[in-house]
């Protein structure tokens, strides 16, 4: 529903033609502003504008992305870990090939302790997603490293003005409640503020948690000048009850039991982001940027074996583990596009950069069966740093797209060691995690500290590989 201004109330509520006329403005010219979308890149690129999301109730941010075609999530149960995400076939894992945006802010982490490009989208809630964009294939010079089988871009803001209130219920004791409000101000129209929480016991009572968030947003502009300033902060706390050996349950243990205390898996973020559009004449400067500072923490408990004899040592009764990731990002975003007419008056040429730098500590440690420290796993610190320009004409008479990025600098250092790579991380003779595919001219982002060659653990402050130089053309018709 789009903001009405005074005129369109006035003809709204009017009975009769004179009062239609009355509500004319005698001097003064009439403004309208007209949001639409924008022309689409590729056969591919799909926008699911606000009436397609709401035709269906959604539980959280990430579950609004199930209204796009070829994407497919599923939910671990778990509120404070990110969602399982696949993309046209592309098993994505927590958004290892998927570019995610909520508004200009990255939700993908550079490098986690679960998986690279981590992006927990719960942050968000459905009711401030006003459109979401797909863009399938890396064939777009302005994504990052993380578009491998595409980029998601979520437009924040909500549906009408006014004040929001809801709230529900559900299965296993879910309860939600949210508050928003949105100014009814057409220089504001972008500005809004809402706030959420929710819990849940889960099934048998083990997997339960809670979860508090608050996103809002300055933003409206003028003919001239548009721009937007977001905060988005959360915290949840939930269970991972972990596994029960199979000895109990078969002489009547409850299925659903814990082995250890619940409520030791907590997660907060708090992401800020900021552009500006400026119209130059024929052209528009944009410049922004945008800061995060994440922190989780997840522990994980197994049968008491499993570890100990996939590693080949001694078992040890207890896999209880403790994995930590604590991350920094500071980005910089300028790009200037400018109308040309070639093949038609629709042509433009585009000219950006990119900057991110990232500094992220993960440890991995194994715990005994009363809390004391075992092993440690992993204890690492990345710093990452990946500037990148880019250049994109669009031909839009004859569907022609063609660009070029280059990447100018991109690299990490680890500093400490690690014994072993988490499951699903290690690859041997391959310097990329489970799951990824390599491309030439493409620096990777840094992926879980140091790989292991040759069975050994890279000691401190050793380059990380797969992190260079390169520059990446790409044309479509």
């Amino acid at each position: 529903m789009a903001r009405a201004d005074s005129y369109e109330r006035c003809v709204r509520e009017a009975a009769t033609q004179a009062e239609i006329d009355a509500c004319a403005p005698k001097d003064e010219p009439l403004e309208v502003r007209v949001r639409a979308k924008s022309p689409a890149r590729s056969a591919s690129d799909v926008e699911a504008d606000a009436q397609v999301l709401a035709a269906a109730p959604h539980g959280s941010g990430a579950d609004v992305l199930r209204v796009l075609p070829g994407v497919f999530m599923s939910d671990r149960g778990l509120p404070g870990r990110a969602p399982h995400l696949s993309l046209r076939g592309f098993d994505g894992t927590s958004g290892q090939d998927v570019e995610i945006f909520a508004g200009n802010i990255p939700m993908n982490q550079v490098s986690h302790i679960r998986a690279p490009g981590y992006a927990d989208m719960r942050l968000i809630m459905p009711e401030v997603v006003r459109s979401v964009r797909i863009a399938s294939g890396p064939h777009d010079p302005r994504q990052g490293d993380f578009g491998v089988a595409g980029s998601l871009r979520m437009d924040l803001g909500l549906e009408a003005p006014g004040f929001w209130l809801k709230g529900g219920v559900g299965s296993f004791g879910t309860r939600r409640i949210l508050i928003a409000f949105a100014p009814e101000h057409d220089e504001m129209m972008d500005t809004f503020a809402a706030f959420e929480t929710d819990a849940t016991d889960g099934p048998g009572g083990v997997r339960g948690g809670e979860r508090s968030s608050f996103v809002g947003q300055l933003g409206g502009g003028s003919n001239q000048v548009q721009f937007r300033a977001t905060v988005a902060i959360g915290s949840a706390r939930f269970d991972f009850p972990g596994y029960l050996p199979q000895g109990p349950v078969e002489r009547g243990a409850a299925p659903y039991a814990a082995q250890r205390p619940l409520g030791r898996d907590r997660t907060s973020q708090a992401l800020v982001g900021s552009d500006v559009l400026w119209s130059l004449g024929e052209g528009t400067m944009g410049i922004g940027g945008f800061a995060g500072k994440t922190k989780t923490t997840f522990h994980q408990n197994l049968t008491g074996y499993a570890l100990d004899q996939l590693a080949g040592e001694p078992i040890v009764r207890s896999d209880d583990s403790e994995m930590v990731n604590d991350a920094s990002t500071f980005g910089l975003t300028v790009l200037y596009r400018h109308g040309v007419e070639i093949t038609s008056k629709r042509d433009s040429i585009e000219m950006g950069a990119y900057a991110r730098v990232d500094t992220v500590d993960q440890t991995d440690t194994r715990l005994f069966e009363d809390g004391t420290k075992n092993a440690a796993l992993v204890d690492a610190t990345i710093d990452a740093t990946n500037v990148a320009a880019y250049a994109d004409l669009s031909l839009r008479a004859r569907a022609h797209r063609a660009g070029l990025r280059r990447v100018e600098q991109g690299h990490g250092r680890h500093r400490g060691q690690r014994r072993c790579a988490p499951r699903g991380e290690l690859r041997r003779g391959v310097p990329f995690p489970a799951g990824a595919r390599p491309r030439r001219g493409r620096a990777r982002a840094v992926h879980q500290g140091a790989q292991r060659r040759g069975g050994r653990p890279a000691q401190g402050g050793q380059d990380l590989p797969g992190l260079g130089r390169g520059v990446r053309l790409v044309a479509r018709q």
